[in-house]
């Protein structure tokens, strides 16, 4: 599922629980969502989301690779990616074989 088909979901769920102005604006609501777990991993915080997970920040080491066919090494940063963990309310509907909506 990418973004536009999560924001269609989103805006049929608000719609059907009677939330129409909240339909139309679920783009809105969802890019400023992103935004700000991106800007606050960014800086180096954990966002965390009860009962659905938490986003967090990890280095992976930087260091040095060989190319295999040419033997030439590489030096390579340190760099951040994030990880998410599920909270146990996610990780019990996933387990249960229910969709996870």
């Amino acid at each position: 599922m990418n973004r536009n088909e999560l924001e269609v979901r989103v805006s049929h769920r608000l719609h059907d629980n009677a939330l129409h102005s909240a339909a139309a604006s679920a783009p809105r609501v969802m890019n400023a969502l992103f935004e700000e777990i991106m800007d606050i991993t960014s800086q180096g915080d954990v966002v965390r989301i009860y009962g659905f997970g938490r986003f967090i920040p990890r280095v992976r080491a930087g260091g040095r690779k060989s190319n295999p066919k040419t033997h030439a090494t590489m030096e390579f940063a340190d760099k951040v990616s994030v990880v998410f963990l599920p909270g146990k309310p996610y990780k019990k509907r996933l387990n249960q074989g229910e969709a996870v909506v």
